[in-house]
């Protein structure tokens, strides 16, 4: 029985290391999705800055070009290095796991 329990508790670790490496790696793809899209906004930002100056010349008005801007964070995913942030979403699944955990070690118990 002893063994059945570790076996169990040791199978619930596995599944929450690799649901956190998971949602890690997802995290990471929407991260790098979110750093190309603002790079394409300030290459567009410069293509339009340098048109108008090529248009207008020292008359320009550089002011009135609009530059894009996207959240430094994104469902989540931080902008800067801080990464994806999953205590929220991993307190929750470890106190499910860890209610499972009790009530599988009290039915064990009990037998």
């Amino acid at each position: 029985m002893n063994l059945l329990t570790a076996q169990h508790q040791v199978n619930l670790r596995l599944g929450d290391i690799a649901y956190r490496d998971k949602l890690t790696k997802m995290g990471d793809r929407a991260q790098q999705k979110l750093v190309g899209m603002q790079s394409q906004a300030d290459r567009e930002y410069e293509a339009a800055r340098l048109a108008a100056i090529q248009r207008d010349g020292s008359q320009a008005n550089l002011g009135a070009i609009p530059q894009r801007t996207l959240p430094g964070s994104v469902g989540g995913v931080s902008g800067g290095s801080g990464g994806f942030n999953l205590s929220g979403i991993t307190g929750a699944i470890g106190g499910f796991f860890r209610g499972i955990g009790n009530f599988f070690g009290r039915l064990i118990r009990s037998l």
